[in-house]
């Protein structure tokens, strides 16, 4: 019977050291990807609302990183200049300052955050 308690002690032991040390690995590596600040780029956006399009509150930025560029020019697809229809692309410049991407186009702060370019779909 000692025997089989020492047993479940030291398994409960390390059972206890091992999910503490989960525990600790996955703080750090939120704490480090937290520090890391947005970058300056091309962000996705998603139109929620498709009766509303031009709404600010309504374009969600869906990306968590800068994308490729769209095209500077392109009839059949999101394009930077020569579309006139809904938003896809927002070019996002973050101040030193800033901690995260805006969750949508209204969001946008204009001290942290500023909106230097769109790009837009076909019609």
């Amino acid at each position: 019977m000692k025997n089989l308690l020492s047993k479940l002690n030291k398994t409960s032991v390390f059972a206890f050291v091992l999910g503490l040390l989960l525990i600790g690995t996955q703080s750090a590596f939120k704490a480090v990807s937290k520090l890391d600040p947005p970058a300056d780029g091309w962000y996705e956006i998603t139109i929620t609302d498709l009766m509303d399009p031009e709404n600010p509150e309504e374009q969600a930025i869906t990306s968590t990183s800068p994308q490729t560029a769209p095209d500077l020019e392109n009839e059949e697809a999101c394009a930077q200049t020569g579309n006139s229809g809904n938003k896809c692309f927002v070019f996002l410049e973050f101040d030193e300052e800033a901690e995260e991407i805006p969750a949508t186009v209204d969001d946008v702060d204009g001290d942290l955050v500023t909106i230097t370019a769109t790009a837009r779909q076909p019609l």
